[in-house]
C-alpha cells in the first residue's frame, strides 16, 4: 500500500475524526470535508485547524513525526495478530504500543491522551481506505 499524503489532513479543534482541506472561502473561514465522507462539511475559524502531518512525538532522540507512527500502524495491520480496539486496552497496554512504534517517547510531554488520539486517527483512516467487498473480499481504495 502508498503512504499516504498528510498534507491536507487535519484536526479540528472540537470536531471528532480526520479532515480534508477543501477551500478557503472569502470570509476567511476554510471548508473540510470529512475523509473519505466529501457530503459531511464543516466550516472553521483557520485557528481551530491544526495538520496532522505537522502533529510530532518528542522522543529522547528528536521529533518523530506522527504520520511516521500512522504509516507503521498501516503496515502493521496485516499482521494476523494486529487489533484495531485501541480503546478497550489499558493504559499499559497503550504505552508498550506507543513504546514500539516511538521508541523512548517523552511520557511528560505525551501522554496517553495523545495516543488515543493517534489510534482514532488511524483507526478512521484505515476504516476509510480499506471498504469489503460483498463476496468479503478487502480492498483498498487508496
Amino acid at each position: 500500500m502508498e503512504a499516504l499524503d498528510f498534507k491536507d489532513l487535519f484536526s479540528l479543534k472540537g470536531k471528532p475524526g480526520v479532515w480534508q482541506f477543501k477551500k478557503k472561502l472569502t470570509s476567511g473561514m476554510i471548508l473540510f470535508h470529512r475523509f473519505k465522507q466529501p457530503d459531511v462539511y464543516a466550516t472553521v475559524k483557520v485557528e481551530v485547524c491544526s495538520a496532522i502531518g505537522n502533529h510530532i512525538i518528542y522522543t529522547n532522540e528528536g521529533n518523530l513525526p506522527v504520520e511516521k507512527v500512522i504509516d507503521w500502524l498501516f503496515q502493521d495491520s496485516t499482521k494476523p495478530d494486529f487489533s484495531f480496539e485501541f480503546d478497550k486496552l489499558s493504559t499499559e497496554k497503550k504505552k508498550a504500543i506507543m513504546e514500539k512504534y516511538a521508541p523512548n517517547y517523552d511520557s511528560t510531554a505525551f501522554k496517553e491522551y495523545h495516543m488515543s488520539r493517534i489510534f482514532k486517527w488511524f483507526n478512521e483512516l484505515h476504516s476509510a481506505l480499506h471498504t469489503t467487498l460483498d463476496n468479503g473480499e478487502k480492498t483498498s481504495v487508496l
